[in-house]
């Protein structure tokens, strides 16, 4: 039999306390035992993501609307290739700061 996890995913305007949220329900995974536990953002920490946020802090040219919509695809399949999938099938409760 194949080990599941469980995704969760938070979803809010920017302030609204998921990553505080996030960091609750990790604790409380962790404190009650039965599961692993990893937390997760959107955009994320990889290079996708982070050529994501230098474009929307200012810090790098937002060529197009397409072209960012591009790199969103991009950072989600690296994200959910590289990082979520590996995850659910090893058991792990993985939360996610946005989805």
């Amino acid at each position: 039999m194949q080990e599941r996890g469980v995704f969760i995913t938070l979803e809010g305007i920017d302030g609204s306390g998921k990553s505080t949220v996030a960091n609750l329900l990790e604790v409380l995974a962790l404190q009650d035992g039965r599961m692993r536990c990893v937390t997760t953002m959107e955009p994320t920490d990889g290079p996708t993501g982070k050529l994501i946020r230098d474009k929307l802090e200012g810090r790098s040219p937002i060529e197009s609307n397409e072209a960012l919509q591009r790199l969103f695809i991009e950072d989600r399949l690296e994200h959910v290739n590289d990082f979520i999938r590996p995850h659910l099938k090893r058991g792990y409760l993985v939360i996610s700061d946005r989805y």
